[in-house]
């Protein structure tokens, strides 16, 4: 499982400030929490992955608002879904059902769907009405409107499984790498997709250093990369087969193979 994390921690005061031992304490818990951000302290087993005796009411006093007790023996990185999810914890995404239910669970004041200052006890029932759009024309711009590409993944999940002409229903597993890395891809540019598109279009054996379908959902920034060095242009046509003509130069510039090109069927 991959997860965002903020680089500016370095030049964060607070952090600097910590031990080491208090630092890596501090990456565990943000790695070893649940979707929202929940963790249970149990020192024999965070002693024994920080390698040293914790006193950890020292570092919770040190964490200030940054981690909250909850009850249960359960605690809160408060800031964590804001870096996970920064377009906001979507209503309905089934890759955010995890999270909605730790939220839920332990009534978090972390806001779900596209209503700002709503806890999430109880949850409104948000809707893409006129009405609902009336009440938002006081609002900034960049508030009223919700980024749909970011919280709704089924374009998304039919764009990707046309390049290997897989199945756009993802397993559960696959949905998770979508959304961690979900920023990657919607940072691709149009002549990205088409460099990807022209990648997979043609038969393995013309590209064979693509990536699986599991990798390319990790890391479509660096297919991108791997196809453009093996030279795969930024296409403007999408999907386009290759004509005899161009799979043996391809089979040249690839294999080394001379190929006699014929536009016969």
């Amino acid at each position: 499982m991959k997860r965002f994390t903020e680089t500016d921690k370095w030049k964060d005061g607070w952090f600097l400030s910590l031990t080491p031992q208090e630092k890596l304490l501090f990456f565990y818990l943000f790695e070893n929490c649940d979707s929202a951000g929940v963790f249970e302290i149990v020192i024999p087993i965070l002693e024994v992955f920080v390698g040293s005796s914790i006193r950890i009411d020292d570092f919770l006093d040190k964490a200030g608002d940054r981690i909250q007790k909850l009850d249960e023996g359960k605690y809160w990185l408060t800031r964590f879904c804001k870096i996970q999810y920064p377009n906001g914890v979507s209503a309905s995404a089934k890759v955010h059902s995890k999270v909605r239910e730790s939220i839920r669970k332990h009534q978090l004041p972390e806001p779900i769907g596209d209503v700002s200052n709503t806890y999430s006890i109880p949850i409104p029932d948000v809707s893409n009405t006129s009405q609902d759009k009336d009440k938002d024309k006081d609002k900034d711009k960049g508030e009223e409107e919700v980024d749909d590409k970011s919280n709704d993944f089924s374009t998304l999940q039919n764009r990707i499984a046309k390049l290997g002409n897989w199945s756009p229903h993802l397993s559960y597993s696959e949905q998770s790498e979508l959304a961690d890395n979900a920023g990657k891809w919607f940072d691709l540019t149009d002549r990205d997709w088409n460099t990807l598109e022209s990648w997979y279009a043609v038969p393995a054996a013309a590209a064979p250093y693509r990536s699986g379908k599991a990798k390319l959902l990790r890391s479509p920034d660096e297919e991108v990369i791997k196809a453009e060095s093996n030279g795969f242009p930024k296409a403007s046509k999408s999907k386009a087969k290759l004509t005899p003509k161009e799979k043996a130069e391809m089979n040249q510039k690839l294999f080394g193979e001379t190929v006699i090109a014929s536009d016969a069927p």
